[in-house]
Order: C-alpha cells, then sequence, then structure tokens
C-alpha cells in the first residue's frame, strides 16, 4: 500500500474537491501509521476506515457509503496510478449520460515471467486492454475493480457490487462476479459504461502469484464465479443447477483428449492444470447450490447493498 500511496501522492495533490479513503479489510496493524507517513505529501483529505466484515464487496461498499463525493472511484493496493490517471476518470463524468468508466490494467511482474504465462487468462491477474481509444464498452466486456469509477447514485441504485474475494479461503463459495456482475446491472439499466484508455493503472505482480499451484487456485475461483453468474442468471432454478454440473463435467472428460495426446510442454501442463481446477470449481459449485438452500439465497440477493451503522464503522481524518 505504501508504494500505491506514494504515486497517489504525486498524482491527485492538485485535484480540488478530491479526499482520499483507505478502507481496511484485514487490519494488520501498519495501515494507520503508513497514512500517516503519507499523508503531508498527498495535500488531500485522508480518512482511514475500518470494515471488520470480510469480503471485497463489504470494504466497497463501506467507503462508498463513508465517501463525501459524487464519483468514486476504486484502486486496490498494489497498483500504481498513470500521471493522467485521476484526471482522466473525472473529465469522463463531464458527459452526465457516464454512469461508470474503467481503464487499462498493465501488468507490472516483480522479475520476468515464463514463456508459458501467455496461456493464462488475463483476468488471472485483472489485466485489460481494449486498446488505444476510449469508447463505450460493449458485448460481453467489463472494466476490473482495480480501475473502476462509479457515480454513487448509480452505484446504489443498480444494488453495488457483487460479491468477490474473501480473505477466509472457508468462504470461497460465497464469491459472485464482482464488479463485473454490476457491470452488467448498469448496462441492463440502460446505463452507459466507458472504457477510457487514458486512466492506466499498473497492477504489481508477484512471483509468487505465477507458481501452477497459485494460478490453479486462480482458476477454482474463476470457476466458482462462473458458476455464480450462470446459477443467477437462470435463477438457481433445478434444471440449471444440473446444467451447471454437466457443463463442468463434460468440459472436464474433454480435457484430456485436447491436452493427453500432445506434448507435456510447460504450455499443455499450465493449460490442463487451470482447465481442471476451473471445471472442478463448476461441478463442486452446482452440488453445494443444490445441497444448501442459503447458498442458493445468497446468490439470489437483489442488493448486496447493507446498512451502514455508524458504530459499525469508525471513520478517522488525519
Amino acid at each position: 500500500m505504501a508504494k500505491t500511496l506514494d504515486v497517489l501522492a504525486s498524482n491527485v495533490g492538485s485535484a480540488r474537491g478530491t479526499e482520499l479513503l483507505v478502507v481496511d479489510n484485514g487490519p494488520a496493524g501498519d495501515t494507520q501509521a503508513i497514512l500517516l507517513r503519507a499523508e503531508s505529501r498527498l495535500g488531500i483529505p485522508v480518512r482511514y476506515l475500518q470494515e471488520s466484515r470480510p469480503g471485497l464487496h463489504h470494504a466497497r461498499h463501506a467507503g462508498a457509503a463513508a465517501a463525501r463525493g459524487e464519483v468514486l472511484i476504486f484502486i486496490d493496493d498494489d497498483v500504481n496510478v498513470s500521471e493522467n490517471w485521476l484526471s482522466a476518470h473525472l473529465e469522463a463524468y463531464r458527459n452526465s449520460e457516464i454512469s461508470a468508466a474503467g481503464g487499462p490494467v498493465v501488468a507490472r511482474w516483480e522479475s520476468t515471467p515464463p514463456d508459458w504465462i501467455e496461456v493464462v487468462p488475463d483476468d488471472y491477474f485483472s489485466l485489460l486492454d481494449y486498446g488505444d481509444q476510449s469508447r463505450p464498452i460493449q458485448g460481453a466486456e467489463g472494466i476490473n475493480g482495480c480501475n473502476y469509477s462509479i457515480l454513487r447514485e448509480s452505484l446504489f441504485g443498480a444494488g453495488g457490487f457483487h460479491p468477490d474475494s474473501f480473505p477466509d479461503p472457508s468462504m470461497i463459495w460465497l464469491r459472485g462476479d464482482g464488479e463485473a456482475g454490476l457491470t452488467r446491472e448498469l448496462l441492463s439499466r440502460h446505463e452507459r459504461v466507458m472504457y477510457l484508455a487514458d486512466a492506466k493503472v499498473f497492477h504489481r505482480i508477484s512471483d509468487e502469484r505465477l507458481s501452477i499451484t497459485s494460478l490453479s487456485k486462480r482458476a477454482f475461483a474463476h470457476g466458482i464465479e462462473n458458476g455464480y453468474t450462470f446459477a443467477r442468471k437462470r435463477h438457481c432454478r433445478a434444471w440449471s443447477l444440473v446444467a451447471l454440473y454437466l457443463i463442468g463435467l463434460a468440459a472436464a472428460l474433454a480435457i484430456a483428449p485436447a491436452f493427453g495426446f500432445r506434448s507435456r510442454s510447460p504450455e499443455n501442463i499450465a493449460r490442463s492444470e487451470l482447465a481442471r481446477a476451473r471445471y472442478r470449481a463448476l461441478r463442486s459449485y452446482a452440488t453445494r447450490l443444490a445441497r444448501n438452500r442459503d447458498l442458493r439465497m445468497h446468490v439470489m440477493m437483489n442488493t448486496y447493498l447493507e446498512e451502514f451503522a455508524t458504530e459499525a464503522n469508525k471513520v478517522r481524518t488525519y
């Protein structure tokens, strides 16, 4: 987080009417100290918020509820922002038709990645690049949560972010499709979402995230996200859960013919392991949905926004 704040200090200092709100969703003890050191360099109001409920969507919603501005811009603590990042986001909302926007997310590798990394979907690293021209997003395109802005009224009107990652691995079945689900909801309401070519961020990716073990965990989580989207669109009807399971099973059975008779190259090994993890997740998720009524209710919630009681959120201004 300290690196992100250092870059922000040179990017947002002259932005009038801007505030920085840091939501601590897993207090480690040093966040407040880092903010105190950074506050004098930032030149804008800095507020610290603790959100004890696990889950990225809880942190995002807590920040949105506490924020004072009309435009909310979300980033993660492992990104650096480009020189024009903030101005590009704010400029977009001069157009009253824009409800949300996001920009490119470029990898900043800790060290040179292996050649086989090309077979890993960009989503697994939260990367995004739709080119050098700003334009409305279309079709199945989306924008990533680590570089996501939205009008406050649009966020709350659309029911907020869908569930995303959880710090506790045992809660992985509560995952949803995060900002992708929110963006689809905005589009279904005929609200305009923009890709901003100049609003670029650089995502720092550590070496430990490049192992097959780590990427398989990400692929498993991605399978749950896919299952959530599939089941929610079909209202968790029984036939849809059977279909979800069969999709996962059929895809798993196709993996061996697809990769088993090819050379055991690093690329094919990576493809095979990630596919196995993803489709195993689909089958497991379908089974859990069929057996667990509470999980089905969680998937079908109309909104994931909660009431934010003052005593639950401790906001401190430095």
